[in-house]
């Protein structure tokens, strides 16, 4: 197998899934590459690994051409070097937590399984919900005002609304939106002082409307902690861009602004989501 990779340099992830496999990530130093020696992967190369290896360390490659060169160990942490003695973070896991194989199923290695990754989406344990009293993947659930997972939550608002289509959308309204694997309710309008664009894009894709604060407003300004109604009127002409009044069951309104930034967010958001549209489009 391979117990080496080198590259000019590693992007985080990339290198944290070599350090993860027991592969040792290995730098060029600056200003080389494998144009530098005329490398082009048919060579063997010997590299001695010491036993006191460290992070950061030089070591010495060999090539079967007959050159030698440099590179820098990416090994960032003890942690790396740790996982790396013990032939991987599986392996690590084995030793010292005693877990068997069975136990290290994910929410990754089900992607394919549509019902795992629906649950898996709402199980981000850094979640970090002002409408529940705890951190990790809860929520208070309205009108009963119970404390439970935001997947649980999710399923009791769609039946209620597929039961009753009038019920009011409630609006979920965090002061920005960081978190990686957040996903909001389903048929809930969404309100941020501020927008990630791999999240924007998201919930215009399931045909959300992404609706953001003004500038130096957020949920604060208002008093809003998610218990309260929303009246939104989204008009036929709705256009990128569009302020939309918010009608609050406390009395207050304010504005937001429509988070459609292309005429294709539009398309989408008329279809009921991107996969709506696809599915018209190619019958």
């Amino acid at each position: 197998g391979i117990r080496a990779v080198i590259a000019e340099s590693f992007e985080r992830i990339h290198r944290a899934n070599l350090v993860g496999m027991g592969i040792i990530p290995l730098q060029f130093l600056p200003g080389q590459s494998a144009d530098t020696f005329g490398l082009d992967g048919s060579e063997q190369y010997n590299i001695h690994v010491p036993e006191n290896i460290a992070p950061g360390d030089l070591l010495t490659v060999q090539v079967s051409n007959g050159q030698t060169f440099q590179v820098k160990v990416r090994f960032d942490t003890e942690v790396d070097l740790t996982y790396f003695k013990n032939g991987g973070i599986l392996n690590y896991m084995i030793r010292k937590m005693l877990l068997t194989p069975r136990e290290f199923n994910s929410y990754g290695s089900q992607r394919g399984n549509d019902a795992i990754m629906s649950r898996g989406t709402f199980a981000n344990i850094r979640l970090v919900n002002k409408m529940s009293p705890t951190a990790g993947p809860r929520t208070t659930h309205h009108p009963s005002g119970d404390v439970m997972d935001i997947f649980d939550a999710a399923h009791r608002g769609g039946a209620a609304l597929r039961a009753a289509p009038l019920v009011p959308w409630r609006l979920c309204a965090p002061h920005t939106s960081h978190t990686g694997a957040a996903r909001p309710c389903p048929g809930y309008p969404r309100s941020n002082s501020g927008v990630i664009r791999a999240h924007r894009a998201n919930l215009v894709g399931m045909g959300i409307i992404p609706l953001q604060f003004l500038p130096g407003q957020s949920a604060d300004t208002f008093g809003l902690d998610g218990s309260e109604q929303y009246n939104i009127h989204v008009p036929e002409n709705i256009a990128p861009g569009d302020l939309l009044t918010v009608q609050v069951s406390n009395g207050q309104t304010f504005q937001v602004k429509v988070r459609f930034d292309t005429e294709v967010d539009l398309t989408y958001f008329k279809n009921g989501g991107i996969l709506n549209y696809m599915i018209r489009k190619m019958l």
